[in-house]
């Protein structure tokens, strides 16, 4: 088959197609600008002369920083000044400089050092395959290949050739050729066809065999341009088994998400692939969406980019859905490694990751807004060698300046004009409309309330008249509706467009026109021909006149829809053999399952074994379309394990006279769908039957399948009809292909026998497990209940509760993570070397049961457990305890005094708090300074910090809410390894994006503690703050949105802001001081004060407080809150009891204080003259107090009632306070007050930043006055 006779349709580009040979291509110059097969979009947040500019400069970087020259040869640095070389880097650089040839003067000359270097270190098992790791010109880490290194190395010989030619001092095609045969030979699977890991991996070995890839190694285009150079075929045979296994693992092991692991094993079948289990061979996160499998995307986007191949079409798109979905439309969401469900595993945002995601959303024409503000966050993010590799090459490709190496269709640069964006928001002039908050891919806000007549005009754009144009408009309309374009304020009529009934304002499609411009710079208009309908964005994408060859990358045929419906799939009789009218068996050999609609027939896979056999079917659709939930029914005398099955799922089981069974099996996982024309190999394990041991029964030729594929269902349950209709499949009994004996394993064995045999825990025991989200255990801290489970990885968690009776044990699931255990006030001690590191319990890998005590007496004893140290990187699950059958749980006694929550840093977190001298372990002193990661973890107590000194002297509960290094805006010395702490206070899990519900504990006292970090070092010139005095403005404007953020969370909170001596700087303590000042007079004095903390001694790991610290600090900020408690005492009047509010409504509209010039706020609303101003204040504000502040307006009969009173508001689950700062005057609207108060009577306007926070615009609102007499 010619695999291209499908595969290459083009879009508005010019394509030349070679006749023979691969003849020199002219010198491609960079930039070259060019068209990709795909209909896909690019980043247009910045033109094409800006994104060369940004790829220029990140390449300028990534020279000097990882391009080292070796006397007249080259080599990419593991590093910045390592003397590591991998041949992953060689191949990065080989791909990268050939592109980069036109801007790097001496791109030959290096190309050609890169290539001498990587010749010069063979690996020793096949001399034309580099090794993989040469450290100071000597080859280290076991002299032997790694399959992508050599795959980008040829694959950057074949870009050279395409650059350079080859008839000068290298035959770049030669060369490429040889690496190609030699990558096949020894890295290629001979029957797998899959990559191996190297050529040091044996074809049938044990671990590592060819049937285990690294799912990076699928680089799908690769294989393509190596069957072009080649002509050998066996490279397609090696594309369609590396899209058989993403397909399978998708299907079955990613549903949602369309992540592949880092490593793939168990593929001899391929349908039988699964992940690699941890430390399969580089760590733990193996069998997850890590640093391996991070560039698949990439790989995918390469060939569905340059070959538009469907396959990889579909890959990415599951990928993309999952990603913008995953990250609630903000890239900044994306971290660092997932599992394949998409929980997250890593806690921070990486190129590594990010590049590759962008690549994929190319393919993603509705995530366009996502696209824009992921190439924001990555064009100039530098992390290391590894990531900035392939963050130049995503760059390259992003441009549009990455060109194929052997596509037999050549694609020619195209020099073309920008594509132009609007937000359909951002009009210049507008009449009749209005915005609001919009659902659609990336956020922000959609035009709505349009009808006939109304209209929009958009800023000027420069058009040619010479080249067509793509218009794209994102609408939405429950019924439909009209619209037209012009330029110039209709004097340039452009088309008329029909916007289709979506099925609601906020369902969103896409619709387009090619149309033609008038040349010159031009105003876009949009006029309402029929009204009823919004719209989000405009895109106009300039074409080529060339554009002979139209895109016709369609989605795949629909579905059938329900393929057991009985006239679809009907059977006649003809087609099969009868059985006769008792339901007895004909047995027919050799025949295969067949009608017009699926084959089923067995595979020569297919094995037995003493006791049983594997039954691997081969169901192939013969239809045209896609075939779903196929199902089919069978006799056999065997008895089939329902876990043992693949592809499938048994659906119904009955039980002959005879012995023999009947099931009905439907297609699952991976061929639930089975694609038109497409072959799935699915099978089962059957076993001999317990009620059947006569040896006839063990004969392949007593299966039979019968060919019923219709079903029924109703209220209670599934029924299937059987039809009378059987045939018998034949299986040949000398098959050479056996698995081994299962016969002996013992499925019932109970394991919990075995987990306390290695708990020491007597079985015998009468006990019972309370789970751990049992209500009568109390929970201080960030934790999230999922089923029976609790799980956290804030620090400073810790629980409490009561239970009777002798025995207690605890189940944990998690890792490196140490908790101090309390039973009756006295702190328990359970492994020998604990004295030393002062904690009562590790959890430990592997081991989920721990015995706390057995010989207590039966009495009630009060439980205390409380999480020592940080380990973000690892959530710690609880399970429950196990207590004697007769005993129970009670509630927990817990503390009177104020609830306190504390946000902070590494102070707060305890870190190395307990530390203890190297010469005398009962002291601290300055040798505890100093520790080892090891004794870090041992050494850190969240809870001997201030912050729990402060809660005991008050008699009170805490929460802790730390991480150490992170500050309000900059990291400590500028890491970007985190975000800085706001981003992460609302989670609930530290890495994932479900948030907290903070109703669970509300604080009566909040407590910040950070800027040691934003302060710790002094400002490099690299810092985009560029200044400590701009380091300041932003740290002020950072920590008065959290403050905002808190205020919303906790309205009658008080704040204490919290300062250290710590900063390089010396004035940490004014700037906490100015913030506090800054906010009293919004939130009032009462509501926020200062604490200055004061670092004595500093015996903790790395100079951090140690115990005294902690201490004295504790006694002082316990003084500090006792204040404002006696404040608040003598301010109370005795005797009065609390009023329950009074609920009003009122209808909510909202405006913009500092409206664009032009816009309808600013010319019908008198925006403009008052921006900034509000009746309750006097002088203007500026627009960051407007953006920090809520802010809202009454109506003027209203105003000086509730003039400068806090109000909450309420509508759904969502709540805000904002303060009564203006009033809506109908003299400066023509009565519009008035009439959007309607017959409630009752109006509040809030500011626009103000319902941003809020996420509600419009609409009924509850509310009630917080401080109103």
């Amino acid at each position: 088959m010619n695999f291209y006779s499908r595969c290459f349709k083009f879009t508005t580009i010019l394509i030349l197609i070679l006749s023979s040979g691969f003849a020199n291509a002219d010198l491609k110059k960079f930039p070259q600008n060019l068209k990709y097969s795909s209909n896909y979009i690019v980043p247009n947040n910045y033109s094409k002369e800006q994104k060369n500019q940004h790829v220029k400069e990140f390449y300028d970087y990534w020279k000097q920083h990882y391009l080292i020259k070796v006397n007249n040869d080259y080599r990419v640095a593991f590093g910045k000044n390592s003397s590591v070389t991998v041949s992953e880097g060689q191949g990065y650089g080989m791909i990268i400089l050939p592109i980069m040839s036109g801007y790097e003067d001496n791109a030959q000359e290096i190309f050609d050092g890169l290539f001498r270097f990587a010749k010069k270190y063979p690996s020793g098992i096949n001399k034309d395959l580099m090794s993989w790791r040469v450290d100071n010109q000597a080859v280290t880490g076991g002299n032997a290949s790694a399959f992508d290194g050599d795959s980008d190395i040829a694959y950057g010989l074949l870009l050279a050739h395409e650059q350079w030619g080859s008839s000068g001092d290298i035959d770049y095609l030669s060369e490429a050729i040889k690496i190609i045969n030699a990558t096949k030979s020894s890295v290629i699977g001979p029957t797998s066809f899959l990559p191996k890991l190297g050529d040091w991996v044996t074809d049938n070995a044990d671990k590592f065999n060819q049937y285990t890839p690294r799912s990076s190694d699928l680089m799908i285009s690769h294989f393509r341009a190596f069957y072009e150079a080649t002509k050998d075929e066996s490279w397609l045979n090696v594309v369609s088994s590396s899209q058989n296994l993403i397909n399978i693992i998708q299907n079955k092991y990613s549903k949602d998400t369309g992540l592949l692991p880092d490593f793939v094993v168990n593929c001899s079948i391929i349908e039988s692939c699964k992940p690699a289990e941890g430390k399969f061979l580089e760590g733990e996160n193996d069998g997850y969406y890590y640093y391996n499998s991070g560039r698949v995307p990439w790989r995918l986007a390469m060939d569905a980019l340059f070959y538009n191949d469907s396959d990889s079409l579909r890959h990415l798109d599951k990928i993309n859905k999952w990603l913008v979905n995953e990250t609630n439309n903000e890239p900044s969401n994306i971290k660092s490694g997932f599992k394949l469900n998409g929980e997250v595993i890593g806690n921070y945002f990486s190129s590594f990751f990010a590049s590759p995601f962008a690549l994929g959303l190319m393919l993603s024409n509705d995530n366009q807004v996502y696209l824009n503000d992921l190439y924001e966050l990555i064009y100039q993010k530098k992390e290391g060698y590894y990531q900035d590799s392939i963050n130049l090459i995503s760059l390259l490709i992003l441009s549009e300046n990455f060109w194929p190496a052997q596509n037999n269709l050549i694609v020619e640069p195209v020099i073309e004009k920008d594509s132009f964006f609007y937000e359909a928001e951002n009009y210049l002039y507008m009449s009749g409309i209005k915005t609001e908050k919009t659902n659609d891919n990336g956020g922000g806000l959609n035009v709505g309330w349009i009808d006939e007549g109304d209209w929009l005009s958009y800023r000027p754009e420069s058009f040619s008249d010479e080249i067509k144009y793509k218009v794209e408009l994102r609408v939405a309309s429950p019924e439909g509706g009209k619209l037209s374009l012009d330029t110039d304020a209709g004097t340039n009529f452009l088309g008329n467009f029909d916007i289709p009934a979506t099925g609601g304002w906020q369902n969103w499609q896409t619709i387009s026109k090619t149309l033609s411009f008038k040349s010159g710079l031009q105003n876009l208009g949009v006029f309402a021909t029929e009204g009823g309908w919004n719209i989000n964005w405009i895109r106009i994408t300039p074409t080529s006149e060339l554009n002979v060859i139209q895109n016709s990358n369609e989605s795949s045929p629909e579905k059938m829809g329900d393929t057991n419906n009985s006239e679809e799939l009907s059977f006649s009789e003809e087609d099969n053999n009868v059985v006769s009218s008792d339901n007895s068996l004909e047995v027919v050999n050799n025949e295969d399952f067949e009608n017009d609609f699926l084959t089923v027939i067995v595979s020569d896979q297919s094995s037995t074994w003493s006791g049983g056999m594997t039954i691997n079917l081969e169901a192939t659709n013969n239809t045209s379309e896609d075939l779903v939930n196929w199902n089919y029914s069978f006799t056999t005398f065997y008895e089939i394990d329902s876990s043992e099955v693949w592809g499938l799922e048994v659906i119904s089981k009955s039980i002959n006279s005879d012995g023999s069974f009947n099931y009905v099996i439907e297609g699952n996982d991976y061929a639930d769908t089975i694609p038109a024309g497409r072959t799935y190999l699915v099978g089962f394990n059957a076993y001999q039957s317990s009620e059947n041991t006569n040896t006839q029964f063990l004969n392949y030729n007593n299966f039979f399948i019968n060919s019923s594929q219709e079903k029924e269902t109703n209220s209670e349950d599934v029924s299937y009809i059987n039809s009378n209709i059987d045939s018998n499949i034949y299986i040949n009994e000398n098959s050479n292909n056996n698995i081994n004996d299962n016969s002996n394993v013992d499925d019932n064995t109970d394991l919990s026998e075995n987990l306390m045999e290695e708990t020491n825990i007597d079985s015998s025991a009468s006990t019972k497990f309370i789970v751990a989200t049992n209500p009568k255990i109390k929970y201080f801290g960030r934790t999230k209940f999922v089923e029976d489970e609790v799980h956290f990885n804030w620090s400073g968690v810790y629980w409490k509760t009561q239970f009777s009776g002798s025995r207690l044990v605890l189940s944990f699931e998690g890792s490196n993570t140490y908790f101090d255990i309390y039973i009756d006030g006295e702190k328990l001690f359970l492994e020998s070397d604990n004295s030393s590191q002062d904690a009562s319990l590790i959890i430990k890998q592997g081991q989920t049961e721990y015995i706390i005590t057995d010989n207590l007496s039966d009495d009630v004893h009060t439980l205390e457990v409380y999480k020592r140290n940080e380990n973000i990187s690892n959530i710690v699950k609880f399970r429950g305890i196990e207590i004697n059958e007769s005993s129970d749980i009670l509630e927990p006694i817990l503390k009177t005094g104020p609830l306190l929550e504390f946000l902070g840093d590494s102070y707060s977190a305890g870190y190395g708090n307990v530390s203890k001298s190297k010469n005398d372990f009962n002291v601290q002193d300055e040798t505890g300074r100093t520790c080892s990661s090891e004794e870090l973890q041992k050494f850190t107590n969240t809870h001997k910090t201030y912050a729990a000194e402060t809660a005991k002297m008050l008699g009170s509960e805490y929460v802790i809410n730390a991480i150490s290094g992170l500050g309000v805006t900059r990291n400590y010395s500028g890491s970007t390894y985190m975000q800085p702490y706001p981003f992460y206070y609302n989670q609930e899990i530290i890495g994932e994006n479900r948030n907290w519900a903070f109703e669970n504990n509300i604080p009566k006292y909040v407590i910040i503690n950070l800027g040691t970090n934003d302060f710790s070092t002094y400002v490099s010139g690299s810092e985009s703050y560029g200044s400590y005095e701009n380091l300041v403005q932003e740290y002020k404007s950072s920590y008065n949105a959290l403050i905002n953020n808190i205020y919303n969370k906790y309205p009658l909170t008080h704040i204490v802001l919290v300062s250290t001596n710590s900063s390089v700087y010396d004035s940490m303590h004014q700037i906490v001081k100015d913030i506090v000042d800054e906010q009293s007079i919004i939130y009032g004095a009462d509501k926020i004060s200062h604490y200055e903390y004061q670092l004595k001694t500093g015996f903790g790991c790395d100079w951090h407080p140690d115990l005294q610290d902690n201490e004295l600090n504790g006694q002082g900020l316990s003084a500090h809150i006792k204040k404002i408690e006696s404040q608040y005492e003598n301010n109370n009047t005795e005797g009065t009891e609390e009023s329950v509010p009074e609920i009003n409504q009122a209808y909510l509209t909202w405006y913009t204080s500092y409206p664009e010039p032009g816009s309808e706020e600013c010319i019908y609303y008198n925006g403009c003259k008052w921006a900034g101003y509000f009746a309750g204040i006097s002088g203007q504000m500026s627009e960051e107090w407007v953006q920090q502040n809520n802010i809202a307006a009454v109506h003027e009969k209203d105003f000086e009632q509730y003039k400068n009173k806090t109000l909450r508001l309420m509508q759904g689950n969502d709540y805000i306070d904002v303060v009564v700062y203006d009033m809506c005057s109908d003299s400066d609207c023509n009565g519009c007050c008035t009439r959007n108060a309607g017959d409630l009577e009752f109006l509040i306007d809030i500011e626009s930043y103000t319902a941003e926070r809020f996420g509600r615009y419009s609409g009924v609102v509850d509310w009630y006055c917080l401080d109103c007499d």
